[in-house]
């Protein structure tokens, strides 16, 4: 039986010192596991934090919006940027919003968690009218 700690990340080895097939007049070797990380359709992970691409309009993008995610452990999520609150700008019309505490499990404090970061592609409308 092998216990794979949460928040264990992609390509970790477990070694099982010793349980290796024995022969006779040799030490048994060791027992290696490599963790795979199985991918995502929707998130992708590194170290221990979490990357979601969503689309908010540029309205929602400066004066706020409500999200309702579905979480990886299958929770209902529900992610709120205020009016003023600003989503920190990226290059090509993205934005990055962070939620702090509900990415992976950190790998040796499995109550200790990284952060989800909403990628946002920000949608400009195609045409604006007189003010």
């Amino acid at each position: 039986e092998v216990y794979v700690e949460r928040g264990t990340p992609h390509g970790h080895r477990i070694v099982l010192p010793g349980k290796a097939d024995e022969q006779p007049g040799l030490a048994p070797g060791d027992l290696v596991f490599v963790v795979h990380q199985r991918e995502h359709p929707e998130f992708t992970r590194r170290d221990a934090d979490l990357f979601l691409a969503r689309e908010v309009s540029l309205l929602e993008a400066l004066t706020g919006f409500r999200m309702l995610l579905r979480h990886l452990d299958g929770r209902a999520l529900v992610v709120r940027a205020g009016a003023g609150e600003a989503v920190q700008p990226l290059a090509g019309g993205t934005g990055l919003k962070a939620v702090r505490g509900e990415g992976m499990p950190t790998q040796g404090s499995p109550f200790v968690f990284g952060t989800l970061f909403l990628v946002l592609t920000i949608r400009f409308p195609d045409a604006v009218g007189p003010a």
